[in-house]
């Protein structure tokens, strides 16, 4: 029950985050400064944002036993949840690889190339693993999975580096400074999610990442899609583009399904195999 709520908590402040962003960058950004018009929304957002990343991370004290289970979840509403979360991942991350392999309108074409080849590498984990099949000991989701999600990884790295030698955008502006955050965050979730599938989970950290990737994924990647979409589209700010937010919101819902896990009851593979005998 505690683990609901603490969840139920960061969803709140996750959407609260996400609102109070989209407002500043819709109605308090700058072009011509690259920062935030001065007053307490501002404030309020950035105090937010960095309150959210603090009570994620405190989950670790809060719920010193808390891991994930290993094992197939039970309940077909469930399992459903998770493989329609990955396959909304998958979507992100293949649409997003699309438009950054289709621009050759950047000055950073090699690195928009391998963004998308990594992404669309990427995409493959989701659609391997969306099934929660636990049988597989030697199958393509247990020899792939690590080495896909490090293609999610080097993705991320890419379009961090892209986005902070980006002169379009003010390196500590509103745009820059939690993008680079989410960024770094949805890359420790991933290599957690690494670690699981080649089979050293990392336990306690594990949970604390994937909250924090969560909340700081959704709130960035939405308010961003929301400004490069409605906001001032002749400001020519790269770090707005609908492919970059498109990619980080391929992680709220790869953590969303992790967090199914949580304090669920699942069967592993042994059981299940009792199970079919």
């Amino acid at each position: 029950m505690k683990t609901k709520i603490y969840s139920l908590a960061i969803f709140l402040l996750t959407a609260a985050a996400t609102v109070l962003r989209s407002l500043c960058l819709l109605t308090r950004y700058e072009p011509n400064l690259g920062h935030l018009q001065p007053g307490s929304l501002s404030i309020a957002t950035a105090v937010l944002l960095a309150v959210g990343v603090l009570v994620c991370i405190a989950s670790i004290w809060i719920f010193p036993q808390a891991t994930f289970p290993q094992g197939t979840l039970t309940g077909s509403r469930t399992r459903a949840g998770w493989a329609i979360l990955y396959l909304l991942s998958a979507a992100c991350c293949f649409f997003s690889g699309l438009y950054f392999l289709a621009n050759r309108a950047s000055n950073s074409i090699v690195i928009y190339i391998l963004i998308g080849v990594f992404s669309i590498s990427f995409a493959m984990f989701f659609l391997v693993n969306c099934s929660q099949d636990a049988t597989k000991s030697a199958t393509a989701s247990t020899v792939l999975s690590p080495w896909l999600c490090l293609a999610g990884i080097l993705a991320l790295i890419f379009l961090l580096a892209s986005s902070y030698f980006d002169m379009t955008v003010a390196l500590n502006g509103p745009f820059a400074a939690p993008f680079y955050f989410s960024i770094i965050f949805a890359c420790l979730f991933l290599l957690a999610e690494a670690r699981v599938y080649a089979g050293q989970p990392s336990s306690r950290l594990h949970p604390a990442l994937t909250y924090a990737a969560f909340f700081l994924s959704t709130s960035v990647g939405i308010s961003n899609l929301i400004f490069s979409l409605l906001g001032d589209a002749a400001n020519g700010i790269s770090i707005a583009e609908p492919a970059r937010a498109l990619l980080l919101l391929s992680i709220p819902f790869a953590s969303a399904a992790r967090l199914l896990h949580l304090g669920q009851p699942t069967v592993s593979a042994e059981q299940k195999q009792e199970f079919a005998e």
